[in-house]
């Protein structure tokens, strides 16, 4: 591949830097054009051609309520189309929807010949209640993408219901360094208390005060079991939930911030990882908890717990929205013996290692070059 391919999105989390290291090496002539000015880690990235925009920063909108922002603030790029117009790239790989897009869009306009892809990074629960002004600006922007990037089988339906082209939209989702987070052992009994561990930002859209409730229930109704929940992490809600007087068989502790080299050895200390989102456009700690031979008892509003959790083989699903859907999941992970606990444990790990950096960029090169050729991409099924 010797024709100039841009990657431009907001920013280059840790755990996108194993996929981009992995997605250079695959792809030889590979820009990746940042908002943000630095990397978010200090995790090398060997080789890759790393460019930063000139951007202005603004805090998001206020959200409704049924969508969950990580990231609150927004950085808008003012240099886009001129540094395309130099750069001249015969393929722009652009993230989200929103203003890097429409630029790109404009860019297009003007050189027709220029391939464009969307990486589409949403799902139908994130995306419900958006206003008639964001659907219509992505209408356009659709109308001149090439191809869409999805997570899930989620954001393929969102992007169908535009009217784009199903034969168009392919679904990669994303993918966790299972160096970074290796296999642990863990001895084949069952733990007691169970050891519950969530990693993330304490925010109302993650549901935490919602499962907390819950499971503070569910342990009332059941005095003979006991659960401990190891909270990784910080936000508005931290006060709130050192306020919380749980029943006596069910404690909640706060660990210390911990470094993303040093994550694993959180998850290697837990006996089940939660993930009760209301809407998550993926959900990156599911892999990292699954690639750490975590069975994770998860909601089915992210992405990664639908595409990912197969209930009762390497997890739970739940509906957060749904009363009694959490304490149903936990009687079943109460319930399981500790030979298929055992089991679950293999299972989830055999599922992040089904879906690696390698594997993932190689998708998406195959999509790249598709692309350019005007062919359909011949993808193995992650």
């Amino acid at each position: 591949m010797d024709k100039l391919i841009v990657f431009l999105t907001n920013r280059m989390p840790s755990y996108r830097v194993s996929t981009f290291n992995a997605l250079g090496a695959s792809a030889t002539n590979f820009e990746i054009w940042l908002s943000q000015p630095a990397v978010e880690s200090a995790l090398p990235t060997h080789d890759l051609r790393i460019k930063y925009q000139r951007s202005i920063v603004m805090g998001r909108p206020a959200q409704q309520p049924s969508v969950c922002v990580d990231d609150p603030v927004l950085h808008i790029p003012l240099d886009t189309i001129p540094r395309l117009w130099c750069t001249n790239p015969r393929l722009i790989v652009v993230s989200e929807m929103g203003a890097r897009a429409l630029q790109t869009v404009l860019y297009k306009i003007v050189r027709r010949s220029v391939k464009l892809i969307v990486h589409a990074d949403l799902s139908e629960r994130t995306e419900r209640n958006r206003g008639f002004v964001r659907r219509y600006l992505r209408k356009i922007i659709l109308a001149f993408a090439d191809a869409v990037l999805v997570n899930g089988a989620s954001g393929a339906r969102y992007i169908q219901s535009y009217g784009y082209r199903v034969n168009k939209i392919f679904t990669i989702p994303y993918a966790t360094d299972t160096i970074t987070f290796p296999e642990v052992r863990r001895s084949p009994g069952q733990a007691d208390p169970k050891k519950f561990l969530y990693v993330g930002r304490l925010v109302e859209g993650k549901g935490l005060i919602q499962m907390i409730e819950s499971m503070d229930h569910w342990f009332r109704h059941n005095p003979t079991r006991s659960g401990e929940l190891h909270i990784v992490g910080d936000g508005p809600l931290r006060e709130r939930i050192l306020q919380f007087k749980p029943a006596n068989n069910f404690r909640i502790e706060f660990r210390d911030w911990v470094s993303y080299r040093n994550l694993s050895t959180v998850y290697a200390k837990a006996d089940i990882f939660v993930f009760p989102t209301l809407a998550d456009t993926w959900g990156m700690v599911v892999n990292e908890a699954l690639a750490s031979s975590l069975p994770v008892l998860g909601s089915i509003h992210s992405q990664a717990a639908e595409e990912l959790i197969r209930d009762g083989v390497n997890g739970w699903l739940y509906d957060p929205e749904l009363p009694n859907s959490l304490p149903n999941a936990l009687d079943r992970a109460y319930a399981v013996s500790d030979s298929d606990l055992h089991s679950m444990r293999a299972a989830a790990r055999k599922a992040a290692l089904q879906i690696d950096p390698v594997t993932v960029a190689n998708s998406m090169v195959a999509v790249f070059n598709a692309t350019l050729d005007n062919a359909a991409p011949e993808l193995k099924p992650i």
